[in-house]
């Protein structure tokens, strides 16, 4: 079963809406964008290029933004190329590994239609704070 199901739905469900409503050709910051305000108006709470700090033994090494996170839970990242390549699953997967959050999505709005790749890091425990 994959972890956030619901909220994976909803926020792919949107990503058809922009797409659908947009069409292809444009820059990604401005799907990113109306993918914010799609999930905004649905009433969920969406960080916009959010920072991710990077830790290796016990010291920050760097940062990586997240293009959206989605209630605190999913990490979405947005891309619009020919398709998803395995880098754009690497790269999600270490924004995972060094956050709090074990769900990640990788959209992209394509030349034809929306590609979606779930990445989930499994038995993660969030942070308390």
């Amino acid at each position: 079963m994959h972890p956030h199901l619901d909220l994976t739905s909803r926020i792919i469900a949107a990503s058809f809406r922009v797409h659908n409503d947009l069409g292809p050709g444009h820059l990604e910051h401005v799907y990113q964008n109306a993918l914010a305000l799609v999930l905004r108006g649905e009433g969920l709470h969406v960080q916009v290029e959010s920072v991710i700090d990077i830790h290796f033994e016990g010291s920050r090494v760097g940062i990586c933004e997240a293009d959206l996170i989605v209630e605190d839970l999913v990490v979405v990242e947005t891309k619009v190329t020919e398709s998803i390549l395995p880098g754009h699953q690497f790269r999600l997967k270490a924004y995972l590994r060094s956050s709090p959050h074990e769900t990640g999505l990788v959209v992209n709005f394509g030349p034809v239609r929306v590609e979606v790749r779930r990445v989930t890091i499994t038995g993660k425990r969030r942070n308390s704070g």
